[in-house]
């Protein structure tokens, strides 16, 4: 079977197919091709909430699990290979992920973004491995230009992780005004709320949007801000 290049597929259901699936397009699978091998290669995307036999994601393929935040899943072996790309997207606590019997990471691009609020601390598992042929090896991160948390990858035993931490930019240091000032440095206090974590979402090109939010904040909660910020979650 057969997705051609510069094509794009969407496929639900279940089916017993049980050869080989290669991609050179678009397939979006929400559905089952749990006996089938599925190979992307240069060009070709798998994404949907997916299950199939075994996957390999080669040189210029991609593996975006979802059609926002979802999960493929593999029952036998899950390969990365050298120049592929790993798309995912966060949003809360939840992320993309593929979930495998046996991963093989040989290389390859963890391309990440924030769909929705961001957290720090909890690790994100990218990759839910009961087994793997490479336990040493691990992706690249490209940057994905968050503001206000820094990104780093790990291994817990086969599995990928993802954890975001706070840096040292602070929320106020965007602030032009007293007022946007006031409510940075509340939200900076309100770890764990809602809508610090949404701020922590915020990347590279976002700023004035930032700052028009405290604008709006400033105008509903005034001198009372902090407290009120902080129960809002």
């Amino acid at each position: 079977l057969l997705v051609g290049e510069l094509s794009s597929f969407t496929g639900t259901g279940v089916s017993t197919f049980d050869g080989e699936v290669q991609i050179d397009g678009s397939f979006v699978l929400n559905g089952s091709l749990a006996a089938a091998s599925v190979a992307v290669e240069d060009g070709g995307l798998l994404g949907g909430n997916a299950t199939v036999g075994n996957l390999v994601v080669g040189l210029g393929g991609t593996a975006s699990p979802g059609n926002s935040i979802g999960t493929v899943t593999v029952l036998g072996t899950t390969t990365f290979e050298t120049g592929s790309f790993y798309e995912v997207e966060l949003s809360g606590l939840a992320s993309d992920r593929i979930v495998t019997d046996t991963l093989t990471l040989n290389g390859g691009t963890v391309v990440l973004s924030a769909i929705g609020p961001v957290y720090t601390g909890t690790p994100y598992e990218i990759i839910s491995a009961s087994a793997t042929t490479t336990p040493s090896s691990q992706f690249t991160l490209e940057d994905p230009g968050f503001l206000f948390v820094d990104a780093a990858l790990g291994r817990d035993d086969a599995s990928v992780t993802l954890t975001l931490t706070r840096n040292d930019v602070s929320l106020a240091s965007l602030a032009r005004t007293a007022n946007q000032a006031s409510v940075a440095g509340a939200l900076d206090r309100a770890n764990g709320s809602a809508l610090q974590a949404t701020v922590l979402a915020g990347t590279s090109g976002q700023e004035e949007a930032i700052r028009a939010g405290y604008d709006l904040l400033s105008g509903e909660v005034h001198a009372s801000v902090g407290t009120t910020l902080y129960f809002q979650s």
